[in-house]
């Protein structure tokens, strides 16, 4: 069968959107991948026997942006009889004018023309940006079909509802199967405009019925679904890693020999993205009520937070127990994480999204033998404190985080004891199971395909 997915980001670093085409490959399929192009990616690859075809990502806002930046360069030649400035804006970031600079000490004329500059930014973010996201999906989709219309698809799998309207729209025209494959709750994200949040849940509640297959990642988020959209109950398939079974995955110390520590030295990670939603400022404010250990974050920050995470760092002078270190390949994570002492799996309940949450790292954590202190939501309570290898704690207070983390570490018989239950339920919650639940659905749609071509 060839299969078609759609994912609305590169496609660098997405491990669910990986193991599931690998899986699928694994198995006899024909996929491809249709991603975005960055700067940091080709518009071609192979990997692991599947191919990634990246589309151009061209914004209406970007080039509005690159169009006003050369009418500026010449406009400043002319006026100032200056050498023209050349401006060579990404196609995927541009450069926003500065406001914290002073120009008091400009002439006159400079003064004037800074206001402007401002004035005509500030008008473009309040009247195009708000639109930026949905001619950008309809830029993706269209760009996306040219690829698909010439070489068509049996089935059709739609990561996430941003790309769920193209998937529907290659299954009406070609005839196939659609799947989709919902990653989180998206219409609940926090960070999503009013208006835009009314027009993704029209979609969603529109084309959830159209889907062939509905997939989600834990049993909260798809009784949700359900309930909302009167569905059957959505398949779950749970994003885990693959079971570490080697002796060097599980005695890793490379994490340790990149911060420079040595084996007494406990270690609270963070995982992945951080952000304020994500706890990662109360995880920092708990740092001088732990009895003791480094907190490192492993990974990003949102936008401008990681910057805004080290100045709460230098602020409260944590510069030696708060820790940064660089993302590592999906692959990579469970045994670079391993002789960490604590996983660490803050939300804030900022929205229903992070209240149902199950994130990779929570299974990551578990997978490399982590007891895990994560907040009391109902899927992360029900796993951490449920297969007893950890605590769960009030998100949004410091001291409850600190408590948890001590609690974990202050007990050397029930912390050695939670590491082996972490071990057991990765026995349960690894990519192997989850795979399989995605191969059986697969298999269903394959089976409605030959019946409706014998018929």
């Amino acid at each position: 069968m060839k299969v078609c997915m759609f994912v609305l980001n590169n496609c660098k670093r997405d491990a669910r959107v990986l193991k599931e085409a690998k899986t699928l490959t694994d198995a006899g399929h024909d996929v491809r991948i249709i991603a975005i192009l960055d700067e940091y990616t080709e518009p071609y690859e192979e990997r692991n026997g599947f191919r990634i075809i990246r589309v151009v990502r061209n914004s209406l806002y970007s080039r509005f942006l690159q169009a006003i930046l050369k009418v500026e360069s010449f406009a400043i030649e002319w006026i100032y009889h200056r050498p023209k400035r050349i401006f060579t804006p990404s196609s995927y970031q541009v450069e926003q004018p500065s406001t914290s600079a002073s120009t008091e000490d400009l002439p006159l004329s400079e003064r004037a023309y800074y206001r402007v500059r401002r004035g005509l930014f500030r008008v473009l973010r309040t009247t195009i940006r708000p639109f930026n996201r949905l001619v950008y999906l309809v830029d993706y989709y269209r760009r996306s079909w040219q690829i698909v219309k010439d070489e068509p698809a049996d089935i059709y799998h739609s990561h996430d509802l941003t790309t769920l309207p193209v998937g529907y729209m290659a299954m009406r025209r070609t005839d196939g199967k659609l799947v989709y494959d919902s990653h989180e709750l998206f219409t609940e994200l926090n960070y999503i405009p009013r208006i835009e949040r009314w027009i993704f849940r029209w979609l969603e509640r529109r084309l959830i019925h159209r889907a062939d297959a509905v997939i989600i990642p834990n049993e909260f988020a798809a009784k949700e679904l359900s309930r909302r959209y009167g569905i059957s109950l959505p398949s779950v398939v749970r994003n885990c890693p693959p079971l570490a079974t080697h002796g060097d995955e599980l005695h890793n110390n490379s994490l340790r020999r990149s911060l420079g520590l040595d084996d007494t030295v406990p270690i609270i990670i963070h995982i992945g993205i951080f952000s304020r939603s994500r706890g990662s400022e109360k995880l920092v404010s708990a740092v001088p009520f732990l009895n003791g250990g480094i907190v490192v974050f492993l990974g990003w920050g949102a936008g401008t937070e990681e910057g805004d995470l080290k100045e709460l760092v230098k602020l409260k002078g944590l510069e030696g127990r708060v820790l940064f270190a660089p993302p590592v390949a999906p692959d990579d994570v469970v045994g670079y994480i391993s002789s960490a002492q604590v996983g660490v799996v803050l939300f804030r309940n900022v929205s229903l999204n992070h209240y149902y949450v199950a994130p990779n790292k929570l299974w990551e954590s578990m997978n490399a033998g982590l007891p895990v202190v994560s907040s009391n939501f109902p899927v992360l309570e029900a796993i951490v404190e449920g297969y007893h290898f950890g605590k769960t704690c009030n998100p949004e207070a410091p001291e409850d985080i600190a408590a948890a983390i001590n609690w974990v570490l202050s007990d050397k018989k029930r912390y050695d004891r939670m590491r082996r239950n972490a071990l057991k339920a990765a026995k349960i919650f690894n990519w192997e199971n989850e795979s399989k639940e995605l191969l059986k659905i697969y298999s269903r749609l394959i089976k409605q395909t030959d019946v409706r071509t014998e018929g």
